[in-house]
């Protein structure tokens, strides 16, 4: 399956960052059956959101993403937001074939395909450092579309424990790992992805995908590693302990639009 990409020119500079390391494969941890439920809804707000009928705007959304006050420990680098299809100024635009078919939901998720209504997103660095960038991305939906897009990722993530790409950039070889997720919003998921480079580097990415009404919330974690051993580079998987309370934050703002 060949498709078109627009991921976002800083992660995809981060991940060229890999091309040339000596990879490594790490170990991966059984898939927790938690990670496969829903979230209930986090607050009485959250209950209201389903009543909203219509798609939230890009000044809504963007409106709801975090504030440097809540960002804690986080220094936000840039944000952005748009209406409809229209493609973010900041995006590369190459084909891409992945293999099976229905991993593309596991490398897009973060990425709308012309039904949303509205995006925004930001990025952010922990301790002001240049590595393991977090984005945020917030797409607003008809909330049956919300529903659907939610349902295929975690289809997808299900499916695809092992899986392959070839871009512009190179080919790689992926593996997917479920996780544990906190109960947010009325939907929520969490996996973790080890890319194997064919030229030889590798990356690490963890995302948090949550529903609230017709909104979908997603933070991914992306973390590139220099050489090194399989039992080091295990260490170095990025683990979402550090984002719990920026991602509760950031549900909560969705869901305060929401019901207003």
């Amino acid at each position: 399956m060949v498709r078109k990409s627009g991921r976002r020119l800083v992660s995809a500079v981060a991940f060229l960052s890999a091309i040339g390391l000596t990879a490594g494969c790490g170990d991966s941890a059984e898939a927790a059956k938690a990670g496969n439920l829903p979230g209930p809804a986090t607050s009485a707000a959250a209950g209201k959101a389903a009543e909203h009928s219509e798609p939230l705007t890009a000044a809504q959304l963007e409106a709801a993403l975090l504030t440097a006050d809540q960002a804690v420990g986080f220094k936000i680098t840039g944000s952005s937001s748009r209406d409809g299809a229209k493609p973010d100024s900041s995006s590369l635009d190459f084909k891409e074939t992945v293999a099976p078919e229905v991993c593309w939901h596991v490398r897009e998720a973060t990425r709308g395909e012309g039904d949303e209504a509205a995006a925004a997103s930001s990025s952010m660095y922990r301790a002001e450092t240049p590595m393991a960038q977090r984005t945020t991305d917030l797409m607003s939906y008809p909330e049956r579309a919300a529903r659907v897009r939610m349902k295929q990722l975690r289809e997808a993530v299900e499916a695809c424990s092992r899986f392959s790409f070839s871009n512009t950039i190179g080919k790689a070889s992926v593996t997917t790992e479920t996780l544990e997720v906190p109960a947010l919003g009325e939907d929520a998921l969490r996996y973790r992805t080890l890319m194997r480079m064919d030229s030889g580097g590798f990356a690490w990415t963890l995302l948090t995908a949550v529903r609230v009404g017709g909104v979908i919330v997603t933070l991914e974690v992306l973390d590139t590693t220099g050489p090194m051993p399989p039992e080091k580079l295990a260490t170095f998987r990025p683990d979402p302990g550090p984002d719990e309370a920026v991602i509760a934050t950031l549900v909560e703002n969705v869901t305060t639009a929401l019901s207003t």
